[in-house]
């Protein structure tokens, strides 16, 4: 009896084999069905209203998401969904930009998922009629010619209806096939254009760091002063050092994150990457920060340490305070 009581006791074999489910693979499991279900919407919205240029475009746009986060590539969108996205592309019609914009689009989309003939043949078709440099690129990573590339890129870069898509187009060509198809002005209009686009990024960069210093001296000027007791015999005449805040710090984001930690960004202080789904002890000075940097060490947004004990969640993009 007692063996039948114990064996019921035990996980069966099957239970104790299922391994514990990973927190990155869940991350990704809710953006892969949210992704899946705004696709499933606009599908209806764009079978409801056949050869519609803008809700198809509407329908790529989600797809075209998904790509970007990675959902296409761990094939979370079923192929008969892509199948009939592509067939109702395939059956539209139209003569505007718009239309270019979808084809072009559409021929990056078909690239993410793998279906190179598909991109291959909405790219070509864009540029005949509407060249873009989404369709361009689409073409320079599939074309079975890349001799033609050049000829593609003169007439993408002539047809270019604004500056930015000028920029995209030579900027891609530029890194597929070089510089012999391009004129003196249109490199020399590039480099000046690359190199006024980088200082107003470092700009950006410099004032999210100013600000984000700011905002930590703001937080530790408003603070009361402490309160000193009055001298006595039993009071030390050590002085007392700043407070210390014990800090339990998850990390809750799919990917790694990299974090400063110090002072301030601007007076010193510490960078260092940490894992996904990590959790690990600090200890900090009251008024220190955490503030979440990108790979080249440009700070973004930040937590100023306050209290005795805190329970801090580091999320992609923020800070949360238990």
């Amino acid at each position: 009896m007692w063996i039948l009581a114990l064996a019921l006791a035990l996980p069966s074999p099957t239970e104790a084999k299922r391994p514990r489910q990973d927190p990155q693979a869940a991350a990704y499991a809710a953006v892969d069905q949210g992704m899946v279900q705004m696709a499933e919407t606009m599908r209806a919205q764009a079978q409801a209203a056949p050869g519609n240029s803008a809700v198809l475009l509407q329908w790529g746009g989600v797809l075209n998401a998904a790509a970007q986060s990675g959902s296409l590539a761990r094939g979370a969108v079923p192929a008969d969904h892509l199948d009939a996205y592509f067939q109702a592309v395939g059956a539209a019609k139209g003569d505007d930009p718009q239309f270019g914009l979808l084809l072009g689009m559409s021929a990056e989309i078909a690239l993410a998922a793998g279906r190179n003939d598909q991109a291959l043949a909405l790219a070509e078709r864009a540029l005949d009629t509407h060249p873009t440099s989404s369709a361009l690129r689409a073409w320079l990573a599939v074309t079975p010619d890349p001799t033609a590339g050049g000829a593609r890129c003169r007439a993408a870069a002539d047809a270019a209806a604004s500056d930015i898509q000028r920029f995209d187009t030579i900027g891609a060509c530029l890194a597929a096939v070089g510089d012999g198809w391009a004129t003196a002005d249109e490199r020399a209009w590039y480099q000046a254009e690359l190199g006024r686009r980088q200082a107003s990024q470092a700009a950006h960069d410099a004032a999210l760091q100013q600000q984000a210093a700011a905002q930590a001296a703001a937080m530790q000027a408003a603070r009361p002063a402490p309160a000193i007791p009055a001298p006595s015999a039993s009071t030390s005449s050590k002085p007392a050092g700043p407070q210390r805040v014990s800090v339990s710090m998850h990390i809750d984001c799919p990917e790694k994150v990299r974090i400063f930690q110090g002072r301030s960004p601007s007076s010193g202080g510490t960078y260092g990457w940490e894992s996904s789904n990590s959790t690990r002890s600090l200890s900090m000075d009251e008024g220190d920060v955490l503030c979440i940097a990108d790979d080249r060490d440009h700070i973004g947004s930040c937590w100023t340490a306050s209290g005795s004990s805190v329970s801090l969640d580091v999320q992609c993009g923020g800070f949360r305070q238990r």
